[in-house]
């Protein structure tokens, strides 16, 4: 006691270097920036997400085979909007991957449009690099370059636009997914029509929300105009920023609504 009085025991708190924290300590002190970095770590770590980006090598492996086969490699040009278009998707039911650990947000109060904005910036990190590179490499591969801004317009069109859907989709639904440490391939339990339905819905709404760029970029291609080729560059960049504010507003404000039901819904499927 004596010793205790004379010698205070010290303080048990422990200062953590910047380095130690990961992508914590990188990224915004923020609840978006914190939410960004615990996605961007997902992405890196879990094979879950992993799996998501074997359509990278996959997609120009493809194209390659099937533009062989025509005597013409045009088709290449299509990888960067294809690209953009399945892995702008890949997060569609994000919170599914969450699992129950998805009660953390709910209990801390996220707010819907910090963990709509955090997720979407980690998906534009991990993705718009990539579909830059491919779209421009694909171009110079076929040595199309008067068609770049074309289907440049194309993949950020698509990449933008399903930025924002998934905001607002995957606050909205969830789906049986294999759960951590399991078989990223394993078909999880109760996975059957209702998903591929969810998924097929999801792209035929993306396919609509493209449609300016599309018609822009293939009129642009087949009649040998610069101006709707640069056209198409505009409005897919144009209009997919603004679909991508929008579907984070939205998909924020129906996060704040139903926060509570996806978790009982989380709950449920893992039968907790």
């Amino acid at each position: 006691m004596a010793t205790a009085l004379i010698t205070p025991p010290s303080n048990a708190r422990k200062e953590v270097a910047r380095g130690k924290v990961g992508l914590f300590g990188v990224l915004p002190a923020s609840p978006a920036g914190a939410v960004a970095a615990r996605s961007l770590t997902y992405w890196l770590r879990d094979p879950r997400y992993a799996r998501q980006l074997i359509v990278v090598p996959l997609i120009p492996v493809l194209l390659y085979f099937y533009s062989s086969n025509m005597h013409s490699f045009a088709l290449l040009n299509l990888t960067g909007p294809i690209i953009a278009f399945l892995l702008s998707l890949s997060t569609y039911a994000d919170i599914s991957y969450d699992g129950t650990a998805f009660s953390t947000h709910v209990a801390d109060g996220v707010r819907g449009a910090d963990d709509r904005l955090g997720r979407a910036v980690a998906l534009g990190v991990i993705a718009l690099p990539i579909v830059i590179v491919l779209t421009i490499a694909s171009v110079a591969i076929t040595g199309s370059w008067s068609l770049l801004p074309a289907f440049a317009g194309l993949a950020l069109g698509a990449m933008l636009s399903g930025i924002g859907l998934t905001a607002v989709t995957s606050a909205r639904i969830v789906i049986p997914v294999p759960a951590a440490g399991d078989n990223p391939f394993k078909s999880a339990p109760g996975a059957g029509f209702t998903t591929a339905l969810s998924a097929f819905a999801t792209w035929g709404i993306l396919l609509l929300l493209t449609l300016p760029e599309i018609v822009l970029a293939v009129t642009g291609i087949l009649l040998g105009s610069m101006l709707l080729c640069w056209l198409a560059l505009v409005v897919g960049i144009v209009l997919g920023g603004v679909f991508a504010f929008v579907g984070i507003r939205q998909g924020g404000a129906l996060y704040d609504r139903q926060a509570p039901e996806l978790l009982a819904r989380l709950k449920m499927l893992r039968g907790a």
